[in-house]
């Protein structure tokens, strides 16, 4: 059989194929594709005839017909019997047609809104492109607390030297080199208030942004409320005849993480304002406080995984303190920290830590001769209460004082937290102790009585135990935590201007105990009731009772 007949006869058999799966049709129909198909004989034939195509493609074209006719029908056939019970309406009323409409915009629209929403939110519509890259990396955050506070000072036996009465016992020692000396016509500003109640509304605002300069760099700034020259505390009291909030930069710094995208980053630098880099309590360093200067923690992991990993540490950090334009002796804080933060099954931790801190030329030097002032930049630019002090002034006037630190401060530290969880709930335990080991007894007692403010007995040691339980996390609606501490302070056991503010209103030379309890009425909003009860250990007798009342709002 020649090329042309085979390729007929097959032509034929496709038409003749198609032509049965179409049976269905009129009879108009079937008289079509007869002569469709005959067209397609002579045609197909034609250009087999005129080389255009060889008589295997036109087999090949002819069989791919035939394949997806087939596929046509098969998937006719499938319709057709799917819809076999199925019943047509072929008109609906307007009326019905609006209602079916009415009842799936209804069903479907808070669900299409909310999967809408989070898509937009996800691949940020409208962002990219009209934001550089930058500015995606950037988080702001905050906090704002309220704080209603009283405290109850008292006297129990006033010491017969106080012979103007108990409000004129206790010079403020901060006041005084503010002023310059004792002014007789103001001595109520000069002296600390140990017989009046006291009760004031604080505020303390918060705010700052994060971003990521480049992968591992994160810069960070936070300002905060308060007074600028107190490093201590950020509150700003109410009732300042409507003053405006002194606002100022409380952090600024880089953050460099070597090995950011790894679950434990092996080195992070500090430069700038920074937080607190140390494991440490407010033994030694008060909650608010920043250290300007530069810092770096080295790790090493050695087992655990996840969130928790084990490691061994060391910090390091330079803060200066004072600058000093007119010397070379300017006020440093060396400090090395050594620790360990270990976790094992059910998310328990124990991290412990040994720390030295050494203070440089922070030590008063007395003028050498008369009326002189070259030694005035050795007096703290501020302090609280309890260090042991002298009068550097050196002078004929008995009005004029400017008093210094009498010695040395080198702290020796060790700081323990175990974390204990029990289900939902968790145990934290707190150890601190610190010891001055700079502090010179002889050096103290070489300054004439007159001019130092204590006995000059060395009382250099300084602990503190806390233990607390509440539910495992917090921030969340319905969390909860309790405390309750007892911290005992010498007063050269370290340096009064950066512990704890809050602890009897301030300073070293106290003991006592806080009990304290924290409530999350809301995500992110919780409350907080704190009662502190303190002795003096060897300054003249005060008591001091103070209590606090936080809402506190984060961001």
């Amino acid at each position: 059989m020649s090329n042309r007949t085979r390729l007929s006869v097959t032509i034929a058999a496709v038409l003749a194929c198609a032509a049965h799966n179409t049976a269905f049709a009129q009879s108009d129909e079937a008289q079509s594709l007869e002569e469709l198909r005959n067209t397609v004989i002579n045609l197909l034939d034609g250009l087999v005839k005129r080389n255009v195509i060889t008589s295997e493609q036109a087999a090949q074209m002819v069989a791919d017909a035939q394949s997806k006719a087939a596929d046509t029908a098969k998937a006719k056939a499938d319709v057709d019997a799917a819809e076999k019970d199925a019943v047509r309406v072929t008109y609906v009323p307007q009326i019905v047609r609006d209602e079916i409409s009415k009842q799936v915009r209804a069903e479907l629209k808070p669900e299409v809104t909310k999967e809408v929403i989070a898509q937009a939110k996800e691949e940020k519509w409208g962002v990219p492109g009209a934001l550089p890259d930058w500015l995606n990396g950037i988080q702001l955050f905050g906090d704002i607390r309220l704080r209603e506070e009283r405290y109850d000072q008292e006297m129990p036996i006033v010491p017969s030297g106080c012979r103007l009465g108990p409000d004129f016992c206790l010079l403020d020692y901060q006041a005084v080199n503010e002023a310059g000396g004792i002014a007789v016509n103001d001595l109520s500003s000069i002296y600390r208030n140990i017989t009046t109640e006291r009760v004031r509304t604080r505020v303390r605002l918060r705010a700052g942004l994060q971003a990521q300069v480049s992968d591992g760099i994160t810069a960070v700034v936070r300002l905060a409320t308060g007074n600028p020259g107190d490093p201590v505390s950020t509150n700003q009291t109410l009732g300042q005849y409507g003053s405006r909030f002194d606002i100022a930069v409380d952090q600024a710094y880089l953050r460099f993480d070597a090995g950011a995208h790894s679950e434990l980053p092996w080195m992070t630098v500090y430069g700038g304002r920074n937080p607190n880099p140390f494991l440490s309590t407010d033994l030694v360093w008060d909650a608010d406080l920043n250290f300007d200067g530069v810092a770096s923690t080295w790790r090493l992991g050695f087992g655990g995984a996840g969130a928790a990993p084990s490691y061994a540490f060391v910090t390091a950090g330079a803060f200066p303190l004072q600058e000093i334009e007119l010397s070379t002796d300017d006020k440093w804080l060396y400090a090395g920290q050594l620790g360990v933060d270990w976790s094992w099954a059910d998310r328990a931790r124990f991290k412990i830590a040994a720390a030295y801190y050494y203070f440089e030329n922070i030590t008063g030097i007395r003028n050498p001769v008369l009326d002189s002032r070259a030694f005035d930049y050795t007096a703290p630019k501020f302090m609280q209460k309890g260090n042991t002090l002298f009068d550097i002034r050196n002078d004929n006037n008995s009005s004029t004082y400017l008093f210094a630190l009498a010695t040395e401060y080198h702290l020796a530290n060790a700081t323990a937290v175990l974390e204990v969880p029990m289900g939902s709930y968790k145990l934290l335990i707190t150890g601190d102790y610190v010891r001055n080991l700079g502090y010179d007894e002889d050096q103290v007692l070489a300054i004439p009585e007159v001019d130092r403010t204590t006995d000059g007995r060395e009382r250099t040691t300084g602990y503190q135990g806390e233990i607390g339980f509440g539910t495992a996390r917090t921030g969340g609606r319905g969390d909860w935590r309790a405390y309750v501490a007892y911290k005992h302070l010498e007063r050269d056991a370290v340096v009064d201007a950066f512990t704890d503010s809050d602890f009897n209103l301030g300073g070293t030379d106290a003991k006592g105990y806080v009990l304290r309890a924290d409530w999350w009425f809301r995500n992110r909003a919780a409350l907080s009731l704190r009662y502190i009860s303190t002795k003096s250990i060897d300054a003249l007798p005060v008591n001091v009772d103070t209590a606090m009342l936080d809402i506190n709002g984060t961001f």
